[in-house]
């Protein structure tokens, strides 16, 4: 079975979304770096499941973000203090490339196994 496939299955979907997708790709591209290999070379089937899950990580944050689930909006004041004036003011709480490193940090386990070393 493909991560296509698999994520299909475990969404329930008969068809991929644009999101889905974009999450795949954005997965199987966080493996290829993690684990070196080519931009050209394919991951090896038994790494199916891991990349859709994966996928489905991105997603589901993804999802999360675009609803404004668990993060404040940048600049918003979040404390005032009025002798000797302070004020604080939020910062975001994840960049995506952060939740990128996240999710393939849940998976290094399974992914130490593939891994290649690269000679300088």
């Amino acid at each position: 079975m493909t991560a296509l496939e698999i994520a299909l299955l475990k969404l329930g979907l008969e068809t991929a979304s644009p999101g889905l997708m974009l999450a795949l790709a954005e997965a199987k591209q966080g493996i290829l770096n993690y684990c070196n290999y080519g931009d050209d070379e394919e991951l090896p089937a038994a790494l199916n499941f891991v990349w859709a899950d994966m996928a489905m990580a991105l997603m589901a944050t993804s999802h999360s973000e675009a609803t404004g689930a668990d993060i404040a909006p940048v600049g918003a004041l979040t404390s005032l203090t009025m002798g000797d004036t302070s004020y604080s003011f939020a910062t975001p709480q994840k960049t995506k490339q952060d939740h990128l490193d996240a999710v393939l940090g849940n998976y290094t386990v399974q992914l130490n196994k593939f891994r290649r070393l690269i000679w300088p």
